[in-house]
C-alpha cells in the first residue's frame, strides 16, 4: 500500500528523524521503511503485521496473513529457524520477541477451532506445471502457481507427501496430523499431488504436454565419512534412520550411538535413538557448541533426555571387530582461521588420537540431493543442468540452463532450513510465471506478489511513535519432563497460552510503518490522522495517545529534525458522537466492523452510542447510517468535506471526489473542484444527494486504486449500490440520475486523464444548473435529504408529483433506516397536518390534541401498550402519548410503566437487554397488537432487541403515537 507515494517525506518533514513540540508527551519522528524482522524472512511473510494481530487477540487473521506468504504455519510454527528473531530490534538490548512461538499459538488456535478456508483456485491459464518433489519448496511453489490460475501436478516417488517434512523430522518434533492437515489444505486449493510416483525422465514431462517442469527433489542422501570402517555393521545414515522411525515407530535398535555432527539432523537422530531403545547416546562435533547449526534449545533439551556432547573431536576411523562396529577413533582439534562459511575451521592435532565404545555410528554431517537422479538429469537434460558439487545450477527465478526445466530447494541450494525452501519455492514459482507470460499468451507479465523473496528496501514513510524501551521477554518453553518425554514420541514442547500470546506479541516495538496488514487492527498503536505539512495533506500513523490530544480538533505541532523546526498541524480522522443528536437507534453499531461502537447507559436517561476511540479504525462505515446525522468522521467529517465543496468549485458546478488512503495525487489537486477524501469514506445515497445540492450541477466520484490506495477491508455497502440508490431518489423527483457518477481507477491508470474523460462526458449531458434555492441549513441528513428533493421537485417541467408518502418509503428503502425513518416521516406528516413547525415530539403531541377534532380519524381497533422515557414541561413523554394514543378510535391502552422506567438501562447484551425481552414476550401474552413508544430513541431500542439477531423475538410491532395517527388518517383516505 506504500508503493506509489507521490512525496518526498524528507522534503516535507525535514529530515530522517526528530521530536515533536506542542505534546503532552515526547514523542519521536523518523523515517522508516521494511521492519527488519520481515527482510530477514526468507519466505516473505508479514511478521509485524501479524504479531500486532496477535497482539489484538485476532488470532485467525493473524494465520490468515501468515499463510498469504507461507503455506505451512503450522509446521513452521514448530520447525522454523527463526531468522526473523535475529533481526528482531528488541533483541539488541533486550530478548527477541518469540515470533516463531507466537506463529504456533496462532496456528494451533485455528487449527482447534476451524477449517481451514480453501476455496479451490480457478483455473485460469491452460498451461500445465510439473513439480517433481512433495517438499516445503515443491509445495510451494504449487500453492503460488494454484493462486496464480495455473493446474498443477505434483509427483512423489514417496507413499506420502511431505519430504523431508514427512520423513526426516521425527514426531515429538512435527507431529503427522499437523502436516497431513496442510497438506490437505493445499490439495484442497487445486494441487493434484501423485504419491508413489517417480520421474525417472524429467525432460518427458515437456513432450507429455506440461509447459514447464519445477525440480525440487531435496537433498534426500547424507555425506559419507570417507573413513576407514564406513562400511561396517553398524554404521546408519541418519536420513535412513529417520525415514524408517517416521514409517514404523516401533522400530527398536540395541547398543550404544554414536552420531557425528552438529546441525538439526543430527540431534533429531539422537534424540530419536534415545527414543527408540539406545543405550548411551555421544554427540561427536568438530567444533564447539557456539558453531553448533542446532537451535540452542537443541542442545539444552538433548542434554536433558541425557545426551552426552564431545566437541572439538574430528573423526579418524571407525573400529570395527570381525566386521561390527565396536567404537570410533578420533582426534582432538583446534580452532584455526574461518571458512567459508565464517566459522573458524577446525584443525586436528597430531598424536591426539583417543576412542569412544559405541555398537552404532550415524554420520550426520550433512546432505546432498540423490547422485543417481541427478545423473539422469545430467545426461537427459544436459551436462551443465548440474554443477560440480552434484546439485542442480539454477539462476535468478530457478531458472536452468534448459528452457522450461526450473529448480528449488536443497536440491538447488544444498541442505537448508524449512522456512528457506519455502522462499525459493516462491522465488521459482514467479520464475514459471514470467517465462509462461512472457510468451505472449496472455498479454505479458502479471503483478509481483508480496512474496517475492528479492526483499527491497520500502519506501521510506513517516512514523510517529512513543519511545519504547527494550524489555525482557517472560516467554518460557513449556516442556514435558525429560524422563517423560525420552520414551514416547508425543510432542516434546506444548503451545504458549493466549495471555503469554498476547504479551509476548505487545513486546513488539512496531518498526517499520503501518502494520501493512490489510485487516486494520482495532487497538493498533499508530492511529491515523490527518496531516498537514507545508500546505500538502496526507494521512500518517501515530500512537494512541497522540490521537487522543487531537480528538476533539485540530492541533499545531512543530516538529524538530536536525536543527530544523516544521510547523504541523494534526486532525483526528476517529468517528465521533454527539450526544445531543443521538437516538441511540443502534444502526451504527450493527455496521461497525471493529466492535467500536456500543450503547453509552446512564441511569434516567434514553441510550446513547459511544464510540470508543481506540477500537475506532476511521473507517467511516457508520457516518452514512446515521439518520439523526450524530456521527462525524473528524477531518472527514460531512460538514468538512461539504465546506470544501463550496469553496472548491469547478467552472462547471461538479464536485469532484477522489478517494485515497495515505496521501493525495498531485495530478488532482491541480483541478479546481477536487475535494481529496483521504480515506475508505463510505458515500451513503443521502451524502450523495446533499453533495450534489452543493456542487450545483453534478457530482463526480472517483474510487482507488484498490491495490494500492484502499486502507480497509471492511467496506460495508460499495459506492456504485449507493449510488444506484441516489439515482433512484433523483429520478423520482424528475431529476437526472446521470447528474451523479463513478469511476473506478486501476492500477497504473492516469488519473487525471480518467478525471478528464468523465467530465468531458458529464459536461456534454448538456445538464442545467439545479434548481434553487435549495435549503441546506439543517444538520439532519434525513431532513435534509428530504428538503433538498423537494426542492428539486418543483423544477419538475413533466407536471408530475411525487407522494411524500412514497419519496419517504422509497428514502427508507435505499439507505435501509426504515424503522427511524417512519418515525421521523409520521412525525412530519402530523406536524404538518396540524400546522405546526415543531419537532419536538412532546410538543408536536400538544399541538396534535389542540386540533384532534378536526382530524379525520379511522377505527383501527388495535390493542396496545405505552411506554415513553423522558420528560418535558413537567408532564412525561409517555403520558402525553398516552393521551394522544387514547384519543385515536379504536384503540384500547395498556399500561407498560414497569416501576420506575428511567432506571431501565438499555443495552442489548446485559440484564436490561433481557428485561426488553420480557416486556415484549409480556406484551404478546396479554394479547397486544403493537407497543407504542413516544420517545425514539426508547423506540428504537425496543425494536433493535426484538430483531436482534436478524429475524423478529416477538410478532409484535414496535410504533411511535405519530405512526398510529398516521394509519389512522390513512385508513379513511382509503
Amino acid at each position: 500500500m506504500t508503493d506509489d507515494l507521490e512525496y518526498d517525506p524528507r522534503r516535507l518533514f525535514g529530515g530522517d528523524r526528530g521530536a515533536i513540540r506542542g505534546a503532552s508527551k515526547n514523542y519521536i519522528f523518523q523515517l522508516r521503511g521494511e521492519p527488519s524482522c520481515t527482510k530477514e524472512c526468507p519466505a516473505g511473510v508479514n511478521i509485524k503485521a501479524y504479531v500486532s494481530l496477535i497482539a489484538n487477540r485476532r488470532f485467525e487473521e493473524a494465520v490468515d496473513v501468515i499463510r498469504r506468504a507461507n503455506p505451512f504455519p503450522i509446521v513452521c510454527g514448530r520447525v522454523c529457524t527463526r531468522p526473523c528473531e535475529a533481526g528482531c530490534e528488541q533483541g539488541e538490548d533486550g530478548d527477541p520477541v518469540q515470533i516463531r512461538g507466537l506463529k504456533r499459538y496462532a496456528s494451533d488456535f485455528e487449527l482447534a477451532r476451524r477449517e481451514i478456508d480453501s476455496e479451490p483456485c480457478d483455473v485460469i491459464y491452460e498451461e500445465r506445471v510439473a513439480i517433481i518433489g512433495s517438499g516445503p519448496a515443491g509445495l510451494t511453489a504449487a500453492v503460488d502457481l494454484a493462486r496464480l490460475g495455473y493446474p498443477v501436478t505434483v509427483f512423489e516417488s514417496a507413499p506420502e507427501p511431505g519430504g523431508m517434512l514427512r520423513y526426516a523430522i521425527p514426531s515429538f518434533r512435527l507431529p503427522k496430523r499437523v502436516l497431513k492437515r496442510e497438506i490437505d489444505w493445499i490439495r484442497d486449493l487445486g494441487v493434484e499431488i501423485l504419491t508413489g510416483h517417480p520421474v525417472d525422465e524429467p525432460a518427458r514431462l515437456l513432450e507429455e504436454g506440461y509447459s514447464a517442469i519445477l525440480i525440487a527433489t531435496g537433498a534426500s542422501v547424507s555425506f559419507e565419512l570417507d573413513i576407514e570402517g564406513e562400511d561396517g555393521e553398524g554404521v546408519i545414515d541418519s536420513l535412513d534412520l529417520l525415514r524408517q522411525v517416521n514409517i514404523d515407530p516401533d522400530h527398536k535398535i540395541k547398543g550404544d550411538v554414536i552420531v557425528i555432527g552438529g546441525g538439526s539432523t543430527a540431534f533429531d537422530a539422537a534424540r530419536t535413538a534415545v527414543r527408540i531403545g539406545a543405550g548411551k547416546v555421544t554427540i561427536v562435533y568438530r567444533r564447539t557448541e557456539e558453531e553448533m547449526p542446532a537451535q540452542p534449545e537443541e542442545l539444552e533439551e538433548a542434554r536433558e533426555e541425557g545426551i552426552e556432547m564431545v566437541t572439538l573431536a574430528m573423526p579418524n576411523r571407525i573400529v570395527l571387530k570381525k566386521g561390527k562396529v565396536v567404537g570410533m577413533e578420533f582426534l582432538r582439534a583446534a580452532l584455526g582461521e574461518p571458512d567459508d562459511s565464517g566459522r573458524r575451521r577446525p584443525v586436528p592435532m597430531i598424536g591426539s588420537e583417543f576412542v569412544i565404545d559405541a555398537d552404532i555410528i550415524v554420520p550426520a554431517i550433512s546432505n546432498k540431493p540423490d547422485p543417481d537422479f541427478m545423473e539422469v538429469v545430467r545426461n537427459e537434460c544436459g551436462e551443465e543442468l548440474v554443477t560440480e558439487r552434484g546439485r542442480l545450477g539454477v539462476m535468478k527465478g530457478g531458472c536452468t540452463a534448459v528452457e522450461g526445466i526450473f529448480g528449488a530447494g536443497d536440491v538447488e541450494q544444498g541442505p537448508s532450513s524449512v522456512v528457506i525452501s519455502i522462499g525459493r519455492g516462491h522465488e521459482a514459482a514467479s520464475g514459471i510465471h514470467d517465462h509462461l507470460r512472457s510468451k505472449g499468451l496472455e498479454g505479458g507479465l502479471e503483478g509481483k506478489k508480496e512474496w517475492r523473496t528479492e526483499l527491497l528496501d520500502s519506501p521510506l514513510v513517516p512514523v510517529i511513535s512513543e519511545p519504547l524501551a527494550a524489555s525482557g521477554s517472560d516467554f518460557e518453553p513449556d516442556l514435558e519432563c525429560a524422563e517423560v518425554r525420552a520414551c514416547t514420541f508425543d510432542e516434546v514442547e506444548r503451545t504458549m497460552s493466549g495471555s503469554m500470546a498476547v504479551g509476548e506479541a505487545s513486546r513488539c516495538l512496531t518498526c517499520g510503518p503501518c502494520d501493512l496488514c490489510d485487516t486494520c487492527v482495532p487497538t493498533c498503536d499508530h492511529k491515523q490522522v490527518a496531516a498537514t505539512v507545508n500546505g500538502e495533506d496526507l494521512l500518517l500513523k501515530v500512537p494512541s495517545a497522540l490521537s487522543h490530544e487531537v480528538e476533539n480538533g485540530l492541533d499545531r505541532m512543530q516538529l524538530v529534525t536536525e536543527s530544523e523546526i516544521r510547523t504541523f498541524e494534526l486532525a483526528s480522522l476517529t468517528a465521533t458522537i454527539d450526544p445531543a443528536k443521538c437516538v441511540g437507534c443502534g444502526r451504527c453499531e450493527e455496521v461497525c466492523g471493529y466492535r467500536a461502537i456500543g450503547s453509552d447507559l446512564r441511569r434516567g436517561e434514553s441510550p446513547r452510542m459511544n464510540i470508543d476511540h481506540d477500537a475506532c479504525a476511521s473507517c467511516s462505515a457508520c457516518v452514512p447510517t446515521c439518520p439523526a446525522g450524530a456521527i462525524s468522521q473528524g477531518y472527514m467529517s460531512d460538514q468538512a468535506i461539504f465546506d470544501r465543496i463550496s469553496s472548491t468549485m469547478t467552472e462547471y458546478g461538479i464536485a469532484v471526489l477522489p478517494v485515497h488512503w495515505l496521501t493525495g495525487d498531485p495530478r488532482f489537486g491541480s483541478i479546481p473542484g477536487t475535494v481529496e477524501v483521504m480515506s475508505e469514506r463510505r458515500f451513503g445515497p443521502m451524502f450523495i444527494i446533499r453533495s450534489l445540492a452543493r456542487a450545483g450541477r453534478g457530482l463526480l466520484l472517483i474510487g482507488p486504486d484498490m491495490e494500492v490506495g484502499s486502507h480497509y477491508l471492511v467496506r460495508g455497502e460499495t459506492v456504485e449500490r449507493s449510488l444506484e440508490g441516489a439515482r433512484r431518489l433523483l429520478r423520482a423527483v424528475g431529476a437526472s440520475g446521470d447528474r451523479v457518477r463513478y469511476v473506478q481507477t486501476a492500477p497504473g491508470d492516469d488519473v487525471g486523464y480518467v478525471m478528464d474523460q468523465a467530465l468531458m462526458e458529464m459536461r456534454g449531458a448538456s445538464m442545467e444548473p439545479l434548481p434553487g434555492p435549495i435549503p441546506l441549513d439543517t444538520e439532519v441528513p434525513l431532513l435534509e435529504t428530504l428538503d433538498i428533493l423537494a426542492a428539486l421537485e418543483m423544477g419538475r417541467t413533466d407536471g408530475g408529483r411525487c407522494a411524500v408518502q412514497d419519496l419517504i418509503s422509497l428514502l427508507g428503502e435505499v439507505t435501509g433506516l426504515y424503522d427511524i425513518q417512519e418515525t421521523i416521516a409520521s412525525l412530519e406528516i402530523v406536524a404538518k397536518m396540524v400546522g405546526t413547525d415543531e419537532r419536538n415530539p412532546a410538543l408536536v403531541i400538544d399541538s396534535a390534541m389542540k386540533g384532534m377534532d378536526d382530524l379525520q380519524l379511522g377505527q383501527l381497533k388495535m390493542k396496545v401498550g405505552v411506554r415513553a422515557l423522558r420528560g418535558f414541561n413537567g408532564k412525561s413523554l409517555r403520558d402525553r402519548s398516552v393521551d394522544l394514543v387514547r384519543a385515536i378510535p379504536g384503540i384500547e391502552v395498556v399500561d407498560l410503566r414497569t416501576g420506575e422506567e428511567g432506571s431501565e438501562p438499555r443495552t442489548i447484551d446485559s440484564e436490561a437487554g433481557q428485561r426488553a425481552r420480557d416486556i415484549l414476550a409480556r406484551s404478546v401474552e396479554q394479547g397486544l397488537d403493537a407497543i407504542v413508544c413516544g420517545d425514539p430513541a426508547d423506540q428504537a431500542f425496543l425494536d433493535l432487541v426484538n430483531r436482534k439477531g436478524g429475524w423478529r423475538t416477538a410478532d409484535i410491532e414496535i410504533l411511535s403515537p405519530f405512526e398510529l395517527l398516521v394509519r389512522s388518517m390513512m385508513e379513511v383516505g382509503e
